[in-house]
């Protein structure tokens, strides 16, 4: 057999074997697909209106309340009221006609009231978000007029829509939610590993840290202004025995006076001066904040944190601090602050659960917006 007609008969086979392979690729995505539908189809077909009703309607509330809409707040109006026409029958004298309301047999119609901070489109899509799996939707619509918005939930179990609940979202300068503003402020970067340092830094959240002023950590004050982040000065005084105090009582006038100029001179764009007493010295220590307070009115008592400390590791740790900050915002705090050591994992952990409170209105600020809230 001549050679050529060898290679066309093998390159003829190949081609053969690719395009066989070729349609059971493009074959088998398509039935895929098609079970991917029979399957939707059969979702669709496993909950009935009855049982998507008693879902949609307990969960309603409780995803409203995740905002910190209190229960007060929200009037459940009946479904089932008619409206009397303005336009009575005079010939028989019998009662005045009646027309179904346009709400009638919904599931329910709430009226919600809520305050001005609270966006009802973050309210909308979290219901929505909900909604979806159970063939149901939620549409908006804004009346400017009455400062309100009325979302509209539909039954949608094929291809028709069925209107079946109403909320109707009315704000009120009045109301204000249970939060507090909350500052973290993030103390010995320096102890933690560069790559530690580097992921801390990094992190898009809102916190303050503690800049450290030993110029052998220069480097670590570079990174902090290159990633701009709000940054506090924290000296400690104390008596002569205190040897590593950066104010100590038997320094002289001027040298201690020299020092608070150079500190100011060097940190201009510091947040705040915090001080921190090692041992009870009331002269020496007004006198160092009165020489402070010439340069800046943001000197501070370390007593303005809560030093929250855990023996515990993520996500424990984390837990704790946020049931210190609920307690306290319980307690009628408005704005608190935190001192803590936190590696990445606490912040990490940190980031994902401070979300919920976030919802309910809680505000996380960076030290240098924290105060002048607290100043107010």
């Amino acid at each position: 057999m001549p050679k050529k007609l060898i290679i066309k008969i093998i390159s003829a086979g190949v081609l053969l074997i690719i395009t066989v392979v070729l349609l059971m690729i493009y074959i088998k995505p398509t039935g895929d697909k098609h079970d991917n539908i029979t399957q939707e189809n059969n979702k669709k077909n496993l909950i009935n209106e009855e049982e998507v009703k008693k879902k949609v309607t307990l969960a309603i509330d409780s995803l409203i309340s995740q905002f910190g809409i209190k229960k007060e707040w929200v009037e459940n109006v009946s479904g089932k009221e008619n409206l009397k026409s303005p336009v009575p029958v005079k010939k028989n004298k019998v009662k005045e006609k009646t027309i179904p309301n346009i709400n009638n047999n919904l599931w329910f119609v709430k009226k919600v009231s809520i305050p001005v901070d609270l966006s009802v489109a973050e309210v909308n899509i979290d219901i929505n978000n909900y909604l979806r799996d159970y063939n149901c939707l939620l549409t908006a619509s804004e009346d400017l007029k009455k400062n309100s918005i009325t979302s509209e939930i539909y039954f949608t179990p094929d291809s028709t829509k069925k209107l079946v609940g109403k909320i109707i979202f009315e704000q009120s300068k009045e109301l204000k939610r249970d939060v507090s503003d909350i500052c973290l402020v993030l103390n010995k970067l320096e102890n933690l590993p560069e790559q530690d340092i580097n992921k801390i830094l990094s992190s898009p959240e809102k916190f303050s840290v503690i800049l450290p002023d030993d110029i052998e950590k220069s480097d670590i004050q570079a990174k902090i202004f290159d990633a701009r982040k709000d940054y506090l000065l924290y000296f400690d005084t104390g008596s002569e025995k205190d040897i590593d105090a950066d104010f100590r009582s038997d320094m002289k006038p001027g040298e201690w006076k020299s020092k608070v100029k150079t500190m100011f001179n060097e940190y201009s764009k510091a947040s705040a001066i915090i001080l921190s007493p090692r041992r009870s010295i009331p002269k020496f220590e007004n006198e160092i904040k009165e020489e402070f307070i010439r340069y800046s009115s943001n000197i501070f008592s370390d007593t303005i944190f809560v030093k929250f400390e855990s023996k515990e590791k993520s996500p424990r740790k984390i837990n704790e601090l946020i049931n210190d900050i609920i307690v306290k915002t319980n307690k009628g705090y408005k704005v608190i602050f935190y001192l803590v050591n936190f590696s990445p994992d606490d912040l990490s952990e940190y980031t994902s659960q401070i979300y919920v409170l976030k919802k309910k209105g809680f505000r996380f600020k960076i030290f240098g917006d924290a105060i002048k809230k607290a100043k107010e």
